[in-house]
């Protein structure tokens, strides 16, 4: 009930068909993995929309403090296309290890004042991308995996496309 009200919200049915991207940033730099540019996920946004021209939508799941300024960057929102981000609690933006210095590994990402809220729009986050009618993601990240294997028991049928 309390995703349908979120769907509602965002005008989800009258959006579809939807891609679903979670950008993973902010943990892969502190855990040290590699980090795939935002660039690189627009990209592959971008060839599924030429590959599906009625995807008018992308939905962008991410707690990186600098998604909001990389989608200006990367995403261009004209033609009936839109991009649909979520008021979320964010990471301040990781660009480097030395950036994130103070986030250990056993900090993060356990370092909010809402731990609830935190949780909370994990779940949600997941929940929608599960939603999505196309996927964009990371294989190295359970919020994309998970949301995928969910989109198959729902019937979904294409592939999501991961980055790593």
């Amino acid at each position: 009930r309390h995703l349908k009200k979120i769907q509602e919200n965002l005008k989800w049915e009258e959006k579809r068909p939807i891609i679903g991207a979670h950008i993973r940033h902010g943990d892969s730099i502190v855990l040290q993995k590699p980090q795939v540019p935002f660039r690189k996920y627009a990209f592959a946004i971008n060839a599924i929309r030429e590959e599906y021209p009625e995807a008018s939508t992308v939905w962008i799941s991410s707690d990186d403090d600098a998604v909001a300024d990389m989608k200006r960057s990367h995403l261009t929102e004209e033609n009936g296309w839109g991009v649909l981000l979520l008021e979320r609690i964010r990471v301040p933006a990781c660009t480097s290890v030395e950036n994130c210095a103070s986030l250990t590994r056993m900090e993060f990402p356990f370092t909010y004042k809402d731990d609830e809220r935190y949780g909370t729009e994990a779940f949600e986050d997941m929940f929608l991308l599960a939603e999505c009618d196309h996927q964009v993601g990371t294989i190295s990240s359970h919020f994309s995996v998970i949301p995928a294997l969910l989109r198959f028991l729902k019937g979904h049928n294409s592939l999501p496309v991961y980055m790593d």
